[in-house]
């Protein structure tokens, strides 16, 4: 039901004429391109284009049906592990709580606390870290606020980018959470927040805009409640809009544990890239590739989906195949420069080394 007038709409004319899905051809079970080569290719770079054309339409619903952890052995892409929490990485050391640390207004000390979580993380064999707490102290009876900084949107800001900063020069992957305006915990499944653009900008997501503009953070994790009566992970003004237009945020969104407030539609054309959780059944991300459309531009191939119309034909769907495009891009893009990739180091040499019960 996407009408023209809705903000992530997509026709025709917003595909790439040489975008198209199932080009690639393998070989013993790989991709010509892997996803190794892609470390430090820009977001926008055309070999992008390329390397997702590889892909049949089916396997990018895959990507983004799996949580986005999920080995993709065509492309050598091993299994993210990721944990939680903002305290404390899980079964690691668990930190004083975040209100200390923002106390000290030490940067430095800031950044090394995230560099000493991503050297844990490196020995834990986990990449994602579902940290750190980006919300800010706007009620006393915040359920959560032990794992936010500050009640200042400026200090909660910088002391983030620096521990992001930290975190992820160890290659690991830092989720912001919990975007946007998590102000409780109690009751936070669809909890409706009503409150002006100022105060949103101001306010709620300045540490978030620190934590991408100077933090680069690669992911971030959303919210369960409401900004008016829209889902946090179903807002376009909020993911697209805002991070990815405004901030240049190139990273992915993920849901929190999704409970089934929205549908995989509204969600992947909100922005975010995977809904952590179930996605069968009725949610499932649906659609399926047809190589005999031939676009206007002279493009092969579109994906269709919705209603089957009067004489059983399915419909061309740009909008859908766009946003998943865009879902599995944004995946795969910040795990190519990741430690998921071992940092692109070849450690294939001491896969087989059985250590000796001192040395391990």
């Amino acid at each position: 039901s996407d009408k023209p007038t809705d903000p992530w709409y997509k026709t025709e004319t917003d595909i790439p004429k040489d975008w198209t899905q199932g080009a690639g051809t393998l070989t013993d079970g790989k991709y010509a391109t892997q996803l190794s080569d892609m470390a430090g290719v820009a977001y926008n770079d055309v070999k992008w284009i390329a390397f997702m054309n590889q892909f049949t339409y089916a396997e990018l619903v895959t990507m983004i049906s799996s949580s986005g952890s999920k080995a993709v052995d065509t492309i050598g892409k091993p299994t993210l592990n990721a944990a939680d929490g903002p305290g404390q990485l899980s079964r690691g050391t668990f930190w004083c709580c975040a209100v200390n640390i923002g106390s000290t207004w030490d940067l430095e000390l800031a950044e090394k606390q995230g560099t000493a979580i991503g050297n844990e993380s490196l020995f834990m064999g986990i990449t994602g870290w579902w940290g750190p707490g980006v919300n800010i102290h706007r009620s006393a009876f915040g359920g959560r606020n032990f794992e936010y900084y500050s009640q200042d949107s400026v200090h909660e800001g910088l002391m983030v980018a620096k521990i992001v900063s930290g975190y992820q020069s160890k290659g690991g992957i830092a989720y912001l959470k919990h975007f946007a305006i998590d102000d409780m915990e109690n009751v936070r499944y669809g909890c409706g927040t009503f409150v002006d653009e100022q105060t949103i900008r101001e306010n709620y997501l300045k540490a978030f805009e620190y934590g991408v503009k100077d933090g680069g953070a690669g992911a971030m994790m959303a919210s369960h409640n409401r900004i008016g009566c829209i889902q946090d992970y179903g807002n376009y003004a909020l993911t697209t809009a805002i991070a990815a237009k405004e901030w240049g945020f190139n990273g992915y969104l993920q849901t929190d544990m999704y409970v089934g407030y929205s549908r995989s539609y509204s969600v992947i054309r909100s922005g975010v890239s995977i809904l952590m959780g179930n996605m069968s059944g009725d949610n499932a991300v649906t659609g399926a590739w047809d190589a005999t459309v031939t676009r206007a531009d002279g493009g092969k191939g579109a994906v269709r989906d919705g209603a089957a119309d009067k004489d059983g034909v399915v419909p061309v769907s740009y909008t859908q195949w766009y946003w998943v495009r865009n879902a599995a891009q944004r995946l795969l893009y910040v795990q190519a420069n990741s430690n998921v990739m071992d940092n692109n180091v070849d450690s294939s040499v001491i896969k087989d080394v059985t250590l000796s019960a001192a040395q391990s």
